[in-house]
């Protein structure tokens, strides 16, 4: 500041500092009083330094190869010398290698190791033979990468230092190039290509001045893991090098503590007697002994955490403190080791305390829309359109198609079994205005992605110009720059999209073009199999990031403790001061463990920092947290992580409780007394107990709490909801409520708000059922057109219709499910002979069975049925009108003329039984409840020409046989036909009385084709449910009746809550389609456990 205030113009002044730096480096320059703007000065980092020197003195930089590049390379690079590799061999193509293995050429760059050094090294005879054939898989793959880009007449970005720093030799005391001054600080470690372009830099300037952060010169006597030793040796690396310059003259100058006019603890003791003593409490590993001193206890906090969500909590009740009591949220920052570790609990919790903040850290932009679209296009093309990658391009909101068309294309896909080819065919609609609708949508979106495959799938190999070339005609086509352009441009279009700013979608645009020019830069000519370029394209997106400049707004900074840099905090809040996180454990990723690189020390060959070294590194960057605030520090750490683990604190913390006696260990559990709430979101809690201590001023505040607190599990609709929801008439069916018996909540959200789970183009339940019903439809109407009647066949000629038939509607069913592949038509036929053994079973019983069916998949209260709807009163007004479908109605004369007595019959897929309980809590009621409708339908009477239609009996009939285990083989073969009689018994209820009818056996005691046991006199035995008195089958009838009003009148009183049934072990939970609605937690609920009647009576 003073050089440009003394003399605003002359030679350029270069400052170099951290990348992450250069921003708040010109904010502090320019905040400070006397110093408007400059022109002289630039705030580089290294790699923009070495762009600086190409752009200033050699006009352009050389074509460069982004690091995304080099990924994309090496993983082409590890396909094609994977067989040559000796260590990697048999890891080479797994997700991630080609990332350890770019990091690992970084490090060989950086400290100059090319592969002829890597190939003499393992040539050394002391040196292990697994760790010499690393080194010689790393020099082959790094000569292959150098080869590659020589080829093309390409240059590596991480040479680029390399680069600048041999031109930077070249002008060594040109008139050309002079620098007015130059600076460097913020550096904890410099690499060698960073301080050989210094070096080269250094002669140009008038006067340079390097800062390093160290206490002293001289080493410890601690093995390098005291505080400064990465600093100290990044001092004598450099002093080392620059003394070889010729010319450079260096001074060394000691600047004491709290030089300056301002003293930058001038206003805490506490904090200015940590940073003084840091060295001698510190200069052991992980601890100390002895007591170091006591320091003013109230500038620093040590709390410790329930869990991280609560160290969250702790950090905004601080922040709202210091906003409260004047100060600003700029002034106070977060800190942590390492964000991915408090990143999302954080976020979460200053959102719920109105806390402006930036978290400082890159963005993956691997899922971004863009990404995703091209990455869905490429698995369009190298799989063949499947269902998953071609709405996954849709819905990456890059085409002009909107949620709405994608959602119903997708049920309607996924419902069809359209995939592959199909969707490059045109939809037959005929008469069907949907799929008229569906073509012309399949017009307007899928073009783009046909041309984009066609190109891709002329070849088995494609060319990397080629790729390219068809990738940005698809981005041209669908307009990919103008709508990231709207979304950066438009507030609506940014919420869209995420929380992501304005600027990271043009960002993603420049990076997104860039990967498409290194693609076209390394791969011309170079020829792969379409999954090997998708392989290539994961490695090149994998790594690519975006970063926000921290805003110049007042916001409280969120940020690691090695990247984030703010200097003039108030506060700092450190969080997860526990072992292994502050300290950082190592990541143990890299391909050369810690003992082999101490063994390539031994033989003067350094890659980054040893286990010494981070250890020392560490320490360092704790010291750095702990004195980066002016004011005050807290200090926090969890007892437990977010799973429930138990958590050690800090090593450290030890050292500094020795510095601090006096400082009390807080503990802090999430929990706020209410009286020291620091944000309203602490009040709701308190305010919405009971016995809350409300004066008569805060009354009209719990009114209005009590009316937004969250929906409860019995809670109710209201009535004037209840009756908007379902209409003045209930248009519903019995299943439906038999789902309102089961749970009400289940009806409310099925029935009542109408969701519905998506059809999948498989087979189930559901599939099966529908064809196996319209097999026996088809088959009773075959029989009925030729005037023949079920009895009038043989068993043999039925099972042969049934064959016939099924093959016919198996081709019709389900838009071709049942036959689009080998399985599917290996269900069919396991489902057809199941239909044969079942018809062949019925027919053989005609001849016992006194009713003939007359009527199958018989409709009411539709558009389409003969049969009106049944309609029920209900109370105020109200009516229930039932809809539904008879799966088969038999019919014979009864003992009175003009009567015919009536079965229900309900095809099951297996056996069931009636049960009692269900039947009488309403969540079996169906057969009763048609059996009650056709006594009551004059339609129905009339239409089976009959005055009066008399109930006999509703059964359940299992369309797969319940076969019973034996004692022995023999046992179950030796009566083949009983057996089977006894899987295709009918369950259900009837009239004892007419029983003949049913059954004209003589000689019946026990039941063939109905299930039943009677005594000698012709009285039901009590373990036969099944036949009923007279009076006892019609009070059924009747109280089914009942129980449908019933049910009835409870939904218009808006009952909806989540109160499923338990019985025997099963609840009404364990086959409901809406359990991730309700979340309800099956081990704490209460569920409505089912009695008998009887039972119910007795305790009430």
């Amino acid at each position: 500041r003073q050089e440009l205030m003394a003399r605003p113009e002359g030679p350029p002044l270069l400052f170099i500092a951290p990348k992450q730096a250069t921003f708040q480096l010109e904010r502090q320059l320019l905040a400070g009083p006397g110093l408007a703007g400059y022109t002289r000065l630039q705030i580089l980092s290294f790699e923009r330094l070495a762009r600086f020197c190409f752009e200033g003195f050699a006009g352009a930089l050389p074509p460069l190869l982004s690091e995304e590049g080099r990924l994309m390379v090496l993983r082409a690079l590890l396909v094609r010398q994977q067989q040559r590799l000796r260590v990697f061999r048999s890891v080479a193509r797994l997700p991630g290698f080609a990332q350890q293995l770019n990091e690992l050429l970084q490090e060989c760059q950086r400290h100059r190791l090319g592969p002829e050094r890597l190939q003499a090294l393992a040539g050394r005879a002391n040196l292990p033979a697994p760790l010499a054939n690393k080194l010689l898989d790393v020099a082959d793959l790094m000569a292959g990468y150098m080869a590659w880009i020589e080829t093309r007449k390409l240059q590596d970005a991480q040479q680029l230092l390399d680069l600048a720093a041999s031109m930077m030799h070249e002008m060594a005391g040109s008139a050309a190039f002079q620098l007015g001054g130059l600076w460097l600080d913020g550096f904890t470690e410099i690499t060698p290509q960073e301080l050989e372009l210094l070096a080269a830099i250094i002669p140009n300037s008038a006067r340079s001045t390097l800062a390093f952060c160290l206490d002293t010169e001289a080493p410890s006597e601690s093995g390098g893991f005291e505080t400064w030793a990465t600093v100290r040796e990044t001092y004598s690396k450099c002093r080392g090098r620059l003394e070889a310059v010729p010319g450079c003259n260096i001074q060394i100058e000691h600047l004491k503590r709290n030089a300056g006019t301002a003293p930058r603890f001038k206003d805490s003791p506490g904090l200015a007697w940590l940073e003084s003593r840091w060295s001698t409490i510190s200069s052991s590993f992980p601890e100390t002994t002895g007591t170091a001193g006591a320091g003013d206890a109230r500038d620093v906090r040590f709390v410790a955490c329930a869990n991280p969500e609560a160290e969250a909590v702790l950090a905004a009740r601080e922040i709202r403190r210091h906003v409260r009591e004047g100060g600003r949220y700029r002034e106070v920052a977060v800190l942590v080791r390492n964000l991915k570790t408090h990143a999302a609990v954080l976020r979460r919790v200053f959102k719920r305390y109105d806390i402006p903040f930036f978290l400082d850290q890159r963005e993956p932009v691997a899922h971004h829309p863009l990404v995703e679209l091209t990455r869905s296009a490429l698995r369009m093309a190298a799989f063949n359109w499947r269902q998953e990658d071609w709405f996954g391009a849709l819905k990456s909101g890059m085409i002009n198609v909107s949620e709405e068309e994608v959602d119903w294309l997708e049920n309607e896909a996924l419902e069809r079994g359209w995939e592959g080819e199909t969707w490059q065919e045109e939809f037959e609609f005929d008469d069907d205005s949907q799929l008229r609708q569906l073509e012309a949508l399949r017009r307007r979106v899928v073009p783009p992605f046909a041309s984009f495959t066609g190109v891709l799938r002329e070849n088995s190999e494609i060319a990397g110009e080629t790729l390219a070339g068809a990738i940005r005609r698809l981005w041209d086509e669908l307009d990919v720059a103008g709508t990231l352009e709207n979304w950066a441009s438009s507030p609506a279009g940014i919420a869209q999209r995420g929380s992501s700013p304005a600027a990271v979608h043009a960002t993603v645009w420049e990076q997104m073009s860039e990967w498409l020019e290194n693609l076209e830069r390394a791969f011309t000519g170079e020829k792969l199999a379409l999954p090997d370029w998708l392989a290539v394209f994961e490695a090149g997106v994998a790594t690519m990031t975006v970063g926000v400049i921290p805003p110049a707004l007042d916001q409280v900074l969120v940020g690691a403790v090695d990247r984030s840099r703010n200097p003039d905090l108030h506060t700092a809040v450190v969080l997860g001061f526990n072992e292994g996180l502050l300290p950082e454990q190592p990541s143990g990723t890299s391909l050369l463990s810690d003992s082999e690189r101490e063994l390539l020390e031994q033989h003067q060959a350094w890659l980054g920092l040893n286990t010494r070294q981070r250890m020392a590194r560490e320490r360092y960057l704790a010291y750095i947290a702990c004195t980066r605030a002016c004011r005050r520090l807290v200090l926090a750490w969890s007892r437990m992580d977010s799973k429930g683990d138990p958590l050690n604190p800090s090593p450290l913390l030890a050292n500094l409780r020795r510095m601090f006696p006096d400082a009390p260990i807080e503990e802090f559990n999430g929990e706020i007394d209410w009286q020291n709430s620091e944000h309203p979101s602490e009040l709701l809690c308190a305010l919405a107990q009971a016995d809350f201590p409300f004066s008569h001023g805060l009354e009209q505040w719990r009114k209005q709490l009590d009316k937004i607190k969250a929906w409860q599990a019995d809670d109710a609709l209201s009535l004037d909801m209840a009756r908007r929801l379902y209409g003045p008439d209930l248009k519903t069916s019995v299943t439906a409520l038999e789902d309102y018996g089961a749970c009400p909540f289940k009806f409310f959200i099925g029935h009542g708000l109408r969701a519905e789970e998506r059809k999948y183009f498989e087979i189930d339940r559901r599939e099966t059922g529908s064809l196996q019903h319209k097999i026996l439809e088809e088959f009773h109407l075959q029989l009925a057109a030729s005037g023949r009647r079920w009895r009038d066949i043989t068993p043999q000629q039925a099972a042969d219709m049934i064959s016939q038939i099924a093959g016919q509607e198996a081709a019709r069913q389900s838009h071709g499910l049942f036959a689009a592949n080998a399985p599917n038509q290996f269900a069919v036929r396991a489902l057809v002979q199941a239909l044969q053994d079942f018809i062949t079973v019925i027919i053989g019983w005609m001849g016992n069975y006194g009713f003939d069916p007359v009527k199958v998949e018989w409709a009411f209260g539709t558009e389409e049925s003969d049969l009106p709807p049944w309609i029920l009163e209900l109370d105020n007004d109200r009516r229930l009108i039932f809809r539904g479908k008879i799966d088969r109605v038999d019919i014979c004369d009864g003992p009175k003329e003009g009567t015919k007595l009536c079965v229900v019959i309900d095809y099951k897929s297996s056996a069931k039984n009636l049960d009692p309980v269900l039947l009488a809590h309403g969540i079996q009621m169906q057969l009763p409840a048609y059996l009650s409708f056709l006594m009551q339908s004059e339609e129905a009477a009339k239409q089976l020409g009959a005055q009066k239609l008399e109930p006999a009996g509703a059964f359940y009939v299992a369309l797969r046989g319940k076969y019973e285990s034996g004692k022995s083989r023999d046992e179950i073969l030796g009566n083949t036909d009983e057996v089977r009689r006894k899987a295709y018994q009918h369950t259900g209820r009837f009239n004892l009385a007419y029983l003949d009818f049913l059954d004209r056996r003589s000689d019946k005691t026990t039941g063939d084709q109905f299930k039943f046991r009677l005594t000698r006199k012709g009285i039901p035995c009590k373990n036969s449910p099944d036949p009923m008195q007279t009076g006892d089958f019609q009070k059924l009838l009747l109280e089914i009746e009942q129980c449908l009003k019933r049910m009835g009148n409870d939904i218009y009183q808006g009952r909806a809550a989540v109160d499923p049934y338990q019985m025997n072990g099963k609840r009404a939970c364990d086959n409901c389609n809406y359990q991730n609605i309700c979340r309800i937690d099956v081990w704490t609920h209460q569920f409505r456990i089912l009695k008998e009647p009887a039972e119910e009576a007795t305790e009430s």
